[in-house]
């Protein structure tokens, strides 16, 4: 699937824009604060129903109560997702022809993978980007995931208000918490596992392609109440760590506690990857991402690379850019010539 075309009003920076795609690439080029990133927004927000950067307030243009993107695909098939301001809240629809959703499920995604520059802080940046990685795969591969990783954000915060009060709270009180939170956690920790070992099915190939040299790269997991029955493990974790939590102010284990580790030929990657090395790892990851998501919807993803290319050096633009010819591609840039010398196929060029 691709889009031929798409028709943006009240998003961001665009008033009314419509612009022409190609199936392959696009890159859109334009000075720094010109808007290029705010099309990759726009086409995120169709595709998977949120931004990257935004709240779905901030997505509506300033002075104006609705925002809307609409688009056709080569199948003639059209799309369009509206944001309106009611009050304090934000209404969201989704329309795909003729029938509407006002939540937006795995059933409505089409398939997407976005690398921006804040990616490249994966592998030494904090937890929090990793398990956003593992997440934001799930959540477009797994029917359930989304609704399991809200509900547990919903019961997470419930928890902490009851840690944070300022009354006694009783153990028995919290035991209805901790029971859900465990359940809630181990859908999503089981989930994350499998990913990771798929991952790894793919690590050491196209690191290696990527680097230009035979390497083993592996991906793992870290549980902060271990994996094995992890609901049991969980729910006894927490309540050993009642008191803990209580003079903290948060809950201390839980997925939104573990990490993800990398390890590259053998040693530690967060602790002897060099520059060069972490980038790979981290495009490695995204291009995983792309044949897990081609894989799972039977159908080929949209690739959106937010000013990457100048993170790469000329080894990784080349390789990158090989696997791009199967994929529609949006490229955001301050330098186009920078990015066009390694093109060899079909490409269009978007000025904002």
């Amino acid at each position: 699937m691709h889009y031929k075309s798409l028709y943006i009003n009240n998003f961001r920076s665009y008033r009314e824009y419509v612009v022409e795609l190609s199936p392959g690439v696009n890159i859109v080029v334009g000075p720094n604060a010109s808007g290029k990133t705010n099309m990759l927004e726009a086409i995120l927000t169709l595709s998977s129903g949120s931004s990257f950067r935004a709240k779905d307030r901030d997505l509506i243009a300033w002075g104006n109560d609705w925002s809307s993107v609409r688009g056709v695909t080569d199948q003639g098939i059209e799309r369009a997702v509206k944001l309106r301001s009611v009050g304090p809240r934000i209404e969201k629809l989704l329309k795909v022809e003729d029938k509407e959703f006002r939540r937006i499920d795995k059933r409505h995604l089409e398939p997407v993978t976005l690398f921006e520059p804040e990616h490249m802080k994966m592998v030494h940046g904090s937890p929090e980007k990793r398990r956003e990685y593992l997440d934001g795969i799930l959540v477009q591969t797994e029917a359930m995931y989304q609704k399991f990783l809200r509900d547990y954000k919903r019961v997470l915060s419930q928890r902490n208000k009851l840690l944070k009060a300022n009354r006694p709270v009783s153990h028995d009180e919290l035991f209805v918490w901790n029971l859900k939170l465990s359940d809630l956690g181990s859908y999503i920790v089981e989930n994350r596992l499998r990913l990771i070992e798929q991952i790894n099915t793919k690590t050491n190939q196209i690191y290696s392609r990527l680097s230009g040299k035979p390497s083993k790269l592996k991906v793992g997991y870290k549980c902060s109440v271990g994996s094995k029955d992890y609901a049991s493990a969980a729910l006894k974790s927490l309540q050993e760590n009642i008191d803990t939590d209580r003079r903290v102010g948060f809950t201390s284990v839980g997925p939104h506690r573990d990490d993800v580790w990398f390890e590259l030929n053998g040693q530690p990657a967060l602790s002897t990857a060099s520059r060069g090395e972490n980038r790979t790892i981290v495009l490695g990851c995204k291009l995983i991402e792309l044949g897990i998501l081609e894989e799972s919807h039977s159908k080929t993803p949209i690739l959106l690379l937010d000013d990457v290319f100048s993170e790469l050096d000329s080894s990784r633009r080349q390789h990158i850019t090989k696997y791009l010819e199967k994929y529609q591609t949006v490229i955001t840039t301050t330098d186009a010539d920078a990015i066009l010398k390694h093109f060899i196929g079909d490409y269009k060029i978007i000025p904002t």
